[in-house]
């Protein structure tokens, strides 16, 4: 995007700035669907943990080209997981990625999430 700042210290996660933080993500690695709780470095699931997106800057697309700009470097990778809130399930969906169900709790928050995967 032109005039954008997409500034990053690590490839688990990406910012990018118009003059102020807009999109904000983050991942961490993991060797099986099942250890979801610590980064692995020699992990084949890319989890997504955060997706955070100024209200101003919602609605717009930006955070969807985000997204598959992200994921896109993960592509050597077996697959992408994202704990999704009901509400953003199509907003996952747009993006490639399908509902397995419910997940187990991943974060210590009594919200209800739903896994979402995408396969690569």
């Amino acid at each position: 995007m032109e005039g954008d700042n997409n500034d990053c210290t690590s490839t688990m996660y990406r910012i990018l700035t118009v003059e102020r933080l807009v999109v904000f993500i983050a991942a961490t690695l993991s060797a099986s669907p099942e250890s979801t709780r610590s980064h692995d470095p020699a992990g084949r699931t890319v989890l997504v943990r955060s997706v955070v997106v100024d209200p101003g800057f919602r609605r717009r697309g930006i955070t969807s080209r985000c997204l598959q700009a992200y994921v896109g470097e993960f592509r050597k990778h077996n697959r992408v997981m994202v704990f999704s809130r009901k509400e953003l399930v199509p907003f996952y969906e747009k993006s490639g990625f399908v509902m397995k169900g419910k997940s187990l709790d991943v974060d210590g928050t009594t919200d209800e999430l739903l896994e979402m995967v995408l396969e690569l």
